[in-house]
């Protein structure tokens, strides 16, 4: 190769001056020279042998090859850094960019012949700046590649594709010795040399020509040859390994298997309804934490989507709007959380006229306990209540009562530490309406009503509802929460339920009753609820002991009401309707005259749902509950039972889910 009295050759000496000529740096240039930005020019004709390199920054051949340094014949070449390189129609070279261009690099594989070039400044200066935008062009058409075994580096980007950097230089990324070079052996570190050289590869004379610089220009290299020269069969990917299972993605809401070449697998989950498929995996939206109310508490163990908080206002105060807001799927609370606003100060104080009391409460007039009490009027229609005190007594009855039903009526002590309320009459018709949209389960709708022929005219709203269950009453009671503004007192179950609460047909398939409460504690509850078992005879005995408030029983008490017919009982038809003194339906409620506390109709016209559920023995102690159990219970008798049936201390088990003529039910609030 000769050189320009301009230029310079770069040769090692050894073997000889073929290291590309270089631009001679003016003295203004050499500062960007030394620092890697300058403009020098090297040139390198692709009759290099294979396995040498021409390092720009030194000007000097590296490499193992026993023949001419440079370029490798027929394979990729590499520049140093802050060098890029250009495709030439008859030269590969290496040029010096300033920094601030982002041509790092432009990988060429030349299939030129062997020729010989003279350099002069002004021609490769000339294709440096004219050629230059064109190369990058052809490099892209052409697929300009580049091996860079042995360059220098500091990180794996300095190297080309399919290599890495290992201890300063750039080795060939490798999984067996055939994919190295014939000089070389993979290792775990990549492509290095070899102490003994697989069979076969023990030098350059194995190599089988592969491109136009070794052939004379003659034979275009074969694609399909491997590097042995010898022709490649092309493998298909196996049933097996399509089937493969890579990972997991997402086919809507479903996390499905992820197969090797692009299909889908089976499905490995469903996302609930709080949650969504997103790369591969269920993912639930987070809420910010629930904002607290002034006077109020929020309760929750979590912000996940699907969680709930629970809201509460502290003493003398009442919440007005929802107390339970849930996390939606989107990561937004489903509402605000209520203003705690002032409970009415005077509730359960003495009072003599209703304006003695706050706003929503009265005072009921004797022989009630002249206290302040809640009066609702959902929809416009008067549920009164009254204040029923705080107190002990004994539950059942005893051995000596005429009528008595030994087995489910032994008496045990009880102590009531909270005052509360309790409706003044049973629930009537007109007030379920009011809650229902309108809907009315009772039979007996009319005085044309009969238990074999149920009229559905509305004229005797102020019947009490029956055909209820037990399930359908507690719902009533939450509805007139939710209406009055207060916290509902129960948690329905919301699964294996059947009906609807405003039809009397709701039935739920739930034997532990503890979990339905707000709170844990039924008497800390602040909504509508109904009574327990011994809220309900505590306020029916009314401080009496004896089986009705007004006495006991006279005379033989038969078990039905047939021929002969019942005789007069004193100390129960001035006050209850049953089986001797009603037409065979029920009747208007509030018509006989009251206990002690003001209560009507405790005893007879229907059976009142309480809260427990039945055990052959009373719990008695302080504040009891039965709470677990597949029957519920029922007091007071009925307007078809006999007398014996109709006594304070009687009790009724029955299926919770049952609704019959004679089931209706009185509801009961806390006093806070």
């Amino acid at each position: 190769m000769r050189c320009s009295p301009d230029m310079r050759g770069r040769g090692d000496g050894e073997h000889g001056d073929h290291c590309p000529c270089a631009l001679r740096p003016t003295r203004a240039q050499a500062p960007l020279a030394s620092e890697g930005r300058g403009r020098r020019i090297a040139v390198r004709r692709s009759s290099c042998a294979p396995r040498g390199r021409c390092d720009p920054a030194s000007g000097r051949t590296r490499g193992r090859s026993p023949h001419r340094p440079g370029l490798r014949q027929g394979r990729r070449d590499r520049c140093g850094p802050s060098w890029t390189r250009a495709c030439w129609p008859r030269t590969v070279s290496c040029l010096a960019l300033p920094s601030p261009f982002a041509l790092h690099r432009v990988w060429v594989t030349p299939h030129v012949p062997r020729t010989a070039m003279t350099c002069s400044p002004h021609r490769i200066a000339a294709h440096a700046l004219l050629l230059f935008p064109l190369s990058v062009l052809l490099a892209g058409l052409l697929g300009c590649g580049d091996d860079g075994a042995g360059a220098e580096c500091r990180l794996n980007s300095d190297c080309a594709r399919g290599f890495t950097c290992d201890d300063g230089r750039c080795l060939r990324e490798c999984r067996e010795s055939r994919d190295c070079p014939a000089d070389l052996v993979c290792t775990a570190r990549g492509c290095e040399p070899g102490a003994d050289p697989p069979p076969g590869r023990s030098g350059p004379e194995s190599r089988v020509p592969t491109g136009p610089a070794e052939t004379g220009g003659s034979l275009p290299p074969d694609p399909t040859a491997d590097r042995t020269g010898a022709p490649s069969v092309p493998t298909d990917p196996t049933p097996t390994d399509c089937d493969a299972i890579i990972g997991t993605t997402c086919l809507g809401n479903n996390v499905v298997q992820q197969l090797a070449c692009g299909g889908t697998g089976e499905v490995e989950e469903t996302c609930d309804a709080f949650s969504r498929c997103d790369k591969g995996v269920c993912e639930r939206e987070r809420c910010p934490d629930p904002p607290v109310p002034e006077y109020g508490a929020a309760s929750f163990t979590s912000t996940e989507a699907g969680a709930t908080v629970e809201y509460t206002c502290d003493e003398g105060y009442l919440p007005a709007g929802r107390t339970t807001l849930v996390c939606s799927v989107d990561g937004d609370w489903d509402g605000s959380p209520p203003a705690c606003e002032p409970a009415p100060p005077l509730l359960g104080n003495p009072c003599s006229r209703d304006s003695d009391c706050a706003d929503g409460a009265w005072c009921p007039p004797a022989p009630a306990l002249r206290r302040c009490a809640p009066h609702p009027e959902p929809s416009g229609v008067d549920l009164p209540m009254l204040y029923i005190p705080a107190g002990s007594f004994t539950m059942g009855s005893p051995t000596s009562e005429n009528g008595r039903v030994g087995w489910k009526e032994g008496q045990v002590p009880v102590t009531l530490t909270r005052p509360f309320f309790l409706q003044r009459t049973e629930t009537t018709q007109a007030q379920w309406r009011a809650l229902s949209g309108g809907a009315n389960p009772s039979c007996f709708q009319s005085a044309a009503a009969t238990l074999s022929d149920c009229s559905q005219s509305t004229a005797h709203g102020d019947h009490p509802v029956e055909q209820v269950s037990w399930w359908s009453a507690v719902a009533f009671t939450n509805a007139l929460s939710e209406a009055m503004g207060v916290p509902p007192c129960y948690t329905l179950p919301s699964a294996g339920c059947t009906g609807s609460w405003q039809d009397g047909t709701l039935a739920c398939e739930q034997d532990d009753i503890s979990t339905l409460v707000r709170g844990g504690d039924v008497h800390a509850c602040r909504g509508f609820r109904l009574p327990t078992e011994a809220e309900w005879e505590y306020a029916a005995r009314a401080g009496t002991v004896t089986a009705t408030p007004l006495g006991n029983l006279e005379g033989e008490v038969l078990n039905s009401c047939s021929t002969p017919p019942q005789p007069f009982q004193p100390a129960l038809d001035p006050i209850a309707w049953y089986c001797r003194n009603t037409d065979e339906h029920t009747e208007r409620t509030g018509q006989l005259p009251a206990n002690a506390w003001g209560l009507h109709d405790m005893l007879g016209n229907v059976e009142e749902w309480v809260w427990d559920r039945f055990g052959a023995e009373h719990v008695g102690g302080t504040d009891p509950v039965r709470d677990d159990g597949p029957r519920a219970v029922a007091r007071g008798g009925s307007w078809i039972q006999a007398p014996f049936r109709v006594r304070s201390a009687t009790r009724l088990d029955l299926r919770p889910e049952g609704r019959l003529s004679i089931y209706g039910l009185r509801v009961a609030q806390s006093l806070y």
